[in-house]
């Protein structure tokens, strides 16, 4: 069985021959058309980066500052028509998960309950300087991400639960 190559691989072995190769030729891949938009945000300090359809569905985004261009590979928050789209190119079965998975997503939880008692640590002082409200505006677009991709996936779970009824 061979292995399916990336897209990036596949410019590679053919960077010699054709300059004007697109993913589209390439089986399996799909190709979703978007425009990058770059909103500055002064306020705040940050750029407010953006993936939109041509019918400005929201595909993914990131809030970008100084501080997070130090930081490689940066997350970015996807959203419900970038879900789908990658949905629909997953395989129709999943595996079942194992035990090991388990333990690992659990770990994982701690981990995300221990950073954010740190953030939450930072951001509640005795005394609420300029600078703190500062760091708690730059976390806030971030925060939100995190909370609407928690929520979508208690979301999906009830939904789950009620089709296994």
């Amino acid at each position: 069985m061979s292995r399916q190559k990336t897209f990036d691989q596949m410019l590679n072995e053919h960077s010699e021959s054709d300059t004007q190769l697109r993913p589209e030729l390439f089986e399996p891949n799909r190709v979703i058309r978007a425009r990058i938009i770059l909103e500055p945000m002064p306020e705040q300090e940050h750029v407010r980066i953006t993936a939109r359809t041509d019918d400005n569905q929201l595909l993914w985004g990131k809030m970008y500052s100084p501080a997070s261009a130090k930081t490689h590979p940066v997350a970015v928050a996807i959203y419900d028509a970038l879900i789908a789209a990658a949905n629909s190119c997953l395989p129709t079965r999943v595996s079942p998960a194992t035990l090991d998975q388990h333990t690992e997503a659990l770990t994982l939880v701690g981990l995300l309950k221990s950073r954010l008692g740190k953030i939450e640590k930072d951001l509640r002082r005795k005394k609420v300087s300029e600078k703190t409200m500062k760091r708690g505006a730059s976390r806030l677009p971030d925060l939100r991400d995190a909370l609407t991709l928690i929520d979508m996936w208690e979301t999906n779970e009830s939904k789950s639960e009620e089709a296994d009824e």
